[in-house]
């Protein structure tokens, strides 16, 4: 039986992004239970990044629950579950719920590891960054610090133009911190002309890549801006199609490819992109929309299975919200290991049923 659920969860502090800035996360809990199966799985469309809303969401829930129900209580396969997602809307948060739901209802009634199922290899300790976001450079500093106490050292940094402070107080923390690395977000920032000399400010620094570095992406200017820069670059809004990730894989395997699986619809679509261009999985990083819990555990087992397993990945958001639905996995030394079977078997009765507002 299926059942559906709205909440509303704060954020510690305004969350700011190139799309707004926001108070709040909402998303959709879907519950599935049998006689010998209890599953949850999430569906929360980001205001700014998805291209669909929850509003949408929420109308294909209840459109669709009897049907989808119908199917889910029967014995289906992995290929008939394929199949049965081409029946419904192309809603991708929807779509990425309900593929990884229906998997997870299989892996638990065959006893198979989620992986298994998707039959692809497995990384059950999983490299995790820190989120630095902005700030002033003490501000930095700080955050930095506190990450490498804790065991962390890979740290994305908001790169805004003009970027010569910042590279200057970089190369101070890697003196003091050698064995830390830099992931830099320009947000499309840096004037195209002055790519060559800014990049240059970090090419003597431990940077993995800078994300977003102009606003004049597209395939015929990608090449232009890879030979342009210094360092690394990583694509991420820029590539908002499964087209596109093809594309980017095919073409420009040099780039990191940031990847945020609930924005492309249901798994199998996604993996199958992914795993066509680029075997073995280097430069593809697995990132959050800043889900709640499920969410995050739904995103941290895909990461497992299509990401680099050498690099560090975007798992460590839940500590942007308040509260949450349920207690935050453990991340230890920089790395958060998961359960043997590559998923998180979530009890609906730890869930904070206060947060939760049923509507079909």
């Amino acid at each position: 039986m299926l059942q559906f659920y709205e909440f509303t969860l704060p954020f510690r502090s305004v969350f700011k992004t190139g799309a707004g800035d926001f108070l709040q996360r909402s998303g959709t809990l879907i519950h599935f239970s049998d006689h010998s199966t209890q599953i949850l799985a999430e569906a929360s469309p980001l205001p700014g990044f998805s291209r669909e809303s929850l509003a949408d969401v929420k109308e294909s829930c209840t459109r669709y629950k009897v049907d989808i129900d119908h199917f889910l209580l029967s014995d289906f396969s992995v290929a008939r579950l394929r199949s049965f997602l081409q029946t419904l809307p192309d809603i991708p948060s929807f779509q990425f719920a309900l593929s990884y739901l229906g998997l997870e209802i299989i892996s638990e009634r065959r006893q198979v590891p989620f992986h298994v199922l998707l039959e692809r290899p497995f990384t059950r300790n999983l490299k995790v960054n820190v989120v630095i976001g902005g700030g002033d450079m003490q501000q930095v500093k700080s955050k930095i610090e506190k990450g490498v106490k804790k065991g962390f050292n890979t740290f994305k940094i908001k790169a805004p133009h003009p970027a010569e402070p910042l590279a200057k107080k970089l190369e101070q923390l890697y003196i003091k911190f050698p064995g830390i690395k830099f992931r830099l977000d320009a947000n499309q920032t840096w004037p195209v002309q002055k790519l060559d000399q800014i990049s240059s400010l970090f090419s003597g620094l431990p940077v993995e890549y800078i994300e977003e570095p102009v606003s004049t992406f597209g395939p015929e200017k990608l090449s232009d801006i890879i030979s342009a820069c210094r360092i690394p670059i990583a694509l991420d809004e820029s590539i908002n199609s499964l087209s596109m990730v093809g594309s980017a894989l095919k073409n420009y395997p040099e780039t990191t490819l940031i990847i945020k699986p609930s924005l492309f619809g249901n798994l199998f679509d996604l993996i199958e992109t992914i795993c066509r261009f680029s075997t073995p999985l280097s430069n593809i990083i697995i990132t959050t929309t800043i889900e709640a819990r499920i969410g995050r555990s739904m995103i941290a087992s895909i990461a497992s299975v299509i990401g680099d397993p050498q690099a560090a990945h975007g798992l460590n958001t839940g500590h942007l919200l308040r509260y949450d639905l349920l207690d935050d996995f453990t991340i230890s030394e920089g790395v958060l290991e998961l359960p043997e079977s590559g998923s998180w078997k979530h009890s609906p009765a730890k869930i904070n049923s206060n947060l939760l507002n049923g509507f079909s």
